[in-house]
C-alpha cells in the first residue's frame, strides 16, 4: 500500500523535539541528570516504552517501512478527538516551555531546603510536570489514534503516581520544611484558594 500523508507525523516530531530539548536544557539548568532512585528508575520504563513505540511507528511510517494505509479522516468523531490531540499537545508545549524557561524554582524541594522563598507555578501546585506528561502523551494517542499508545499512556500515568508519592516520601523525610508546603499545595492540580488569594494580594499591591 501506498501512505497518503506520512506528514501526519510530523506534528508529533516537532512536539517531542521540544519537549525533549526542553527537558535537557532544564536537567542541565538543575544539574539533576541520573539521580533517580531504583524505585523511580523502574517507574520510568512506560515511559521509555512509550518513546520506543512512537519513535518506531513514527520512523516506520516517515521512510516507508509501514504498509498501514493514512486516509483523510472524514468522520465527524475522528476530527474532533485528533484536533482535542493537537490541543493537549500545544497545551503540554506550552506549560512544559514555561518551566524550562521561566523563573520557576525548580526544583522546589532544593529552594526549600535552602530557605528561600518558592516561585512561580510551583507556590500553587507542587509536580506540574506530571500535568505535562499527561497532555503530551495521551494527546499524541488521540492525535494519532493509537490504541497501543493509548494504553501505555494510561500505565505512564499510572507510573508517574506512584513515582511522585516516592520522591515526596524522601522529600518529607530529608527536606526540612517540606511538611509545610506538602500540606499546603496540592500534588498536581492548584487548590483554587491559593490562586484566588495570589490574585486578591496581587489587586491589593
Amino acid at each position: 500500500m501506498v501512505l497518503t500523508n506520512p506528514g501526519v507525523y510530523w506534528f508529533p516530531i516537532i512536539v517531542w523535539a521540544t519537549y525533549l530539548a526542553n527537558s535537557f536544557y532544564l536537567n542541565y539548568k538543575t544539574k539533576r541528570f541520573f539521580h533517580k532512585s531504583k524505585a523511580e528508575g523502574f517507574l520510568s520504563i512506560p515511559f521509555y516504552v512509550f518513546f520506543a513505540t512512537l519513535t518506531f511507528e513514527t520512523a516506520s511510517h516517515i521512510i516507508g517501512l509501514s504498509d498501514k494505509l493514512i486516509k483523510p479522516d472524514t468522520n465527524i468523531a475522528s476530527i474532533l478527538i485528533k484536533a482535542m490531540g493537537a490541543l493537549f499537545c500545544l497545551a503540554a508545549t506550552l506549560v512544559f516551555t514555561y518551566l524550562a524557561h521561566s523563573k520557576a524554582t525548580f526544583p522546589s524541594c532544593l529552594y526549600i531546603e535552602r530557605g528561600e522563598s518558592l516561585k512561580g507555578i510551583y507556590n500553587y501546585v507542587r509536580h506540574p510536570s506530571y500535568v505535562v506528561f499527561f497532555l503530551l502523551t495521551f494527546g499524541t494517542s488521540l492525535y494519532l489514534m493509537d490504541i497501543a499508545l493509548f494504553l501505555l499512556s494510561a500505565l505512564l500515568y499510572i507510573s508517574l503516581y506512584f513515582s511522585y508519592m516516592i520522591e515526596e516520601r524522601q522529600y518529607l523525610r530529608t527536606v526540612p520544611g517540606y511538611k509545610e508546603y506538602f500540606d499546603k499545595t496540592n500534588r498536581f492540580l492548584p487548590k483554587f484558594s491559593l490562586i484566588f488569594s495570589a490574585i486578591i494580594k496581587r489587586i491589593k499591591t
